[in-house]
């Protein structure tokens, strides 16, 4: 992640291969502003703002073409 600058693009969803289920990334994304939103194994996916759960759940579904 220290690669990727999440002030740079601010994505609204963040998903995050989380192999070994380390609290760190949640620290670290909690740190930049996001919140855990839900795990899907072995990824994580985090939204910028807790209030837009809704437009991030059809963001991630549009992008992984389920809707």
């Amino acid at each position: 992640m220290r690669g990727f600058s999440l002030n740079r693009y601010r994505p609204m969803v963040v998903i995050l291969e989380n192999l070994f289920d380390s609290p760190d990334y949640v620290e670290y994304m909690k740190g930049c502003g996001y919140s855990l939103w839900s795990k899907l194994p072995p990824n994580d996916i985090y939204v910028r703002d807790q209030s837009q759960i809704a437009n991030a759940w059809g963001a991630v579904k549009r992008r992984l073409k389920l809707a």
